[in-house]
């Protein structure tokens, strides 16, 4: 009985994140809570599930629309660029693509050139600074050989690159 909250807690908390609705998510946690004895009366389980939505919702990351016709009207500076023409400074990118079309080599060839101060594939002007790599797909065993390859290629010291590997 005392684990009730909690567990309705973290069923709505997992309902909730997975794009259902507060009623959904209710219908689907009325019928887990008939199997309790004795049942949470249902106006306490829509108060967990109100307030598990609350703290879902100040989760939500706000995206701002804006029609390309707009958007090209509006007058905007050009801000500094880590590599010319496409990659701003402060700025963040997502390479996206199939599998095994390159992303994770351009990447970690983005890194070293960045952290070297050498042109991108000797064509795009790079303004050096530390990277950190974050790589959630690839082992260690290789990412080391990969940029082994990379440094030798680029004549680059490892220098200036750090890699995170989250488990």
């Amino acid at each position: 009985e005392g684990q009730r909250n909690q567990t309705a807690a973290q069923y709505a908390g997992r309902y909730l994140s997975k794009g259902l609705s507060t009623e959904e998510t209710f219908q689907l946690l009325r019928a887990w809570n008939g199997k309790n004895s004795p049942p949470m009366p249902e106006s306490e389980l829509r108060s967990v599930i109100f307030s598990i939505a609350s703290k879902e919702a100040a989760k939500a990351v706000p995206l701002e629309v804006i029609g390309a016709a707009d958007l090209v009207r509006t007058r905007f500076e050009v801000p500094p660029m880590r590599i010319k023409p496409f990659l701003p400074s402060g700025g963040k990118a997502i390479l996206a693509g199939n599998s095994g079309t390159g992303k994770t080599l351009l990447a970690q060839n983005l890194a070293y050139s960045l952290a070297s101060e050498i042109p991108l594939f000797g064509r795009f002007e790079v303004v050096r600074g530390n990277v950190l790599y974050v790589d959630s797909e690839s082992t260690q065993d290789l990412t080391r050989a990969r940029i082994g390859k990379i440094k030798q290629g680029l004549n680059v010291a490892h220098a200036g690159v750090s890699f995170v590997f989250p488990g």
